[in-house]
């Protein structure tokens, strides 16, 4: 079903004068003379030809109609155009060409019929709503930009087939993108956010500005923004009927709490408060509590379905560096890549064993196969370094040196952002045996 909506309304408005302007030119004397009448007796489509520009006519009429309320209600500002005009006007310039020039082709005196009859008339199809929203919009400070963006959002709802010219849905797109960041010059966030919504373009909202919430050093902006994603998150789990206990919604926010902590490494933000690493741990970990056959290293990682960045680009974790100033950290943090690759090579050697009866691997599993089988030849020559006869530090220095220079020679498994998820899922274990042991306290006690 349609929601209902002034973009959705625009793009009724638009076919209706469409197919209006469609039925004006099939009564036009000029058109209902001549080689056509001729043509039609053999069947020939003597109308093609019009049908064709209609739509083109119809989006022309809207855009001229929006750049006319605009400059009403910024009072008339002729000698100074206004932005929207600025912006508009390309758009429109275009489709008066092509319309003038199909029209010219026919008969010129279609032109000045055209300019003089039926525009005024189509536009008819458009201003009494424009009256009627601009009431609605008034106080806000940006009424006629905001009719601007719905009336480019409603012939960009229209596919190119309609208006016949790719490129010019492109610059509705772009027009679209310079009105939207004017109008942020002129309102906050959250009330551009609202009359979007209202409009019908929240998802042209969406797409230009959520992509750019962070980095951010204003905290109300990001307080809209956390507010926004969580009253969608509610409204799209009461849709779907999702338990807050299921599968899907832990899933949900456990891909939330990795995403969460990989921006924070990216950013370079190590030294985080416990209480807030305690909340990562137990966003992303917190499944582990009402299911814990995920428990399993193995498990959890199918879960997450970890994919780690191409061999081809630097590694991001400053990993070789800490192993020669923190020696015990670092061996801590090898062996946990040791146990991530010894899972692999378990999992490769179980779709190695399935193939090899006849059965078909997925492409996930394909992909995993030939990820560890590649971890594995990178791993052999590391292994020969770190066997030769030098202290640790030596071998914390070749460390170093491959990292740099050869820095496709480390193992995915050892890769910043898997061995972190060894470190969050033993975290999450440790403090659920926190959590049982004050309960058994608090038991005792009573």
């Amino acid at each position: 079903k349609t929601e209902f909506n002034r973009v959705n309304c625009l793009v009724r408005a638009l076919h209706e004068s469409s197919r209006s302007f469609s039925l004006a030119m099939q009564t036009h004397e000029f058109v209902r003379t001549g080689p056509p009448v001729a043509m039609a007796w053999n069947g020939v489509d003597v109308h093609a030809w019009h049908k064709h520009i209609a739509y083109q006519v119809a989006a022309y009429a809207l855009l001229e109609a929006a750049i006319e309320v605009e400059l009403f209600l910024s009072h008339n500002r002729f000698n100074n155009p206004s932005p929207v005009h600025k912006i508009l006007s390309p758009n429109t310039s275009f489709l008066r060409e092509k319309i003038e020039s199909q029209l010219n082709a026919r008969n010129p005196k279609l032109v000045e019929w055209f300019r003089t009859v039926e525009l005024p008339r189509l536009s008819g199809y458009f201003m009494p709503l424009f009256k009627k929203w601009s009431m609605e919009y008034a106080g806000s400070g940006v009424a006629g930009t905001i009719m601007a963006i719905t009336c480019c959002a409603a012939v960009g709802k229209l596919d190119s087939g309609r208006i016949s010219c790719s490129s010019f849905s492109i610059s509705i797109e772009e027009a679209i993108i310079e009105l939207m960041t004017m109008a942020h010059d002129l309102v906050c966030i959250d009330k551009l956010h609202q009359l979007s919504t209202e409009a019908g373009f929240e998802d042209h909202f969406l797409s230009r500005f959520g992509s750019k919430v962070l980095p951010s050093k204003n905290v109300e902006d990001i307080e809209f923004w956390i507010g926004l994603v969580q009253t969608k998150l509610s409204v799209a789990f009461e849709r779907e009927s999702v338990g807050e206990n299921s599968l899907a919604t832990l899933a949900l926010f456990a891909y939330l709490g990795r995403e969460a902590r990989l921006f924070l490494l990216r950013h370079n933000i190590k030294d985080i408060d416990e209480p807030i690493n305690d909340f990562l741990s137990y966003l992303e970990c917190g499944i582990l509590f009402i299911y814990p056959e995920f428990s399993t290293l193995s498990e959890y990682q199918l879960l997450m379905e970890v994919e780690v960045a191409s061999s081809s680009k630097p590694v991001e974790r400053n990993f070789l560096k800490k192993y020669a100033m923190k020696l015990v950290a670092a061996s801590v943090d090898v062996w946990m890549g040791t146990q991530l690759l010894f899972v692999d090579t378990s999992e490769t050697v179980r779709f190695i064993v399935k193939k090899m009866w006849g059965h078909n691997v997925t492409e996930r599993e394909r992909k995993k196969m030939e990820r560890t089988l590649a971890d594995i030849a990178t791993l052999i020559p590391v292994t020969i370094l770190m066997l030769l006869p030098v202290s640790a530090v030596g071998h914390a220095a070749m460390f170093a040196a491959i990292k740099r220079y050869i820095p496709c020679l480390i193992p995915s498994p050892y890769s910043d952002e898997r061995i972190n998820l060894v470190k969050q899922l033993k975290r999450t274990k440790k403090m659920e045996m926190l959590r049982v042991g004050v309960e058994e306290t608090v038991s005792k006690g009573v």
